[in-house]
């Protein structure tokens, strides 16, 4: 039986506001969890047949920092624009992101 994990981006950075959603990094914190997480899929013996990435620079980045700890060429991550949607929910502007 296959196994999925669905896995949000590490944590990101709002330092530039004039960055667009799409193009914002991951703050230190994020560059120091996301290998941790990484981490834990290994010790539990995860070997990803595939891994999916939204082109967010947040998630990708959280994608290839996981993937090294798994083992998993960087260049095998398959870059899918549809995991990728921004949208305004109401006027309190709650953005719901898949990223």
């Amino acid at each position: 039986m296959k196994t999925l994990f669905l896995v949000r981006h590490a944590k990101s950075s709002r330092n530039e506001p004039a960055l667009q959603d799409k193009d914002r990094p991951l703050n230190n914190r994020g560059k120091r969890d996301a290998p941790k997480m990484g981490k834990r899929l290994a010790k539990r013996e995860v070997t990803p047949d595939l891994i999916l990435s939204s082109p967010a620079k947040r998630a990708l980045k959280t994608a290839q920092l996981i993937a090294k700890k798994l083992d998993y060429k960087l260049q095998d991550i398959v870059v899918d624009e549809r995991l990728y949607a921004r949208r305004t929910i109401s006027s309190d502007r709650l953005v719901v992101l898949s990223a």
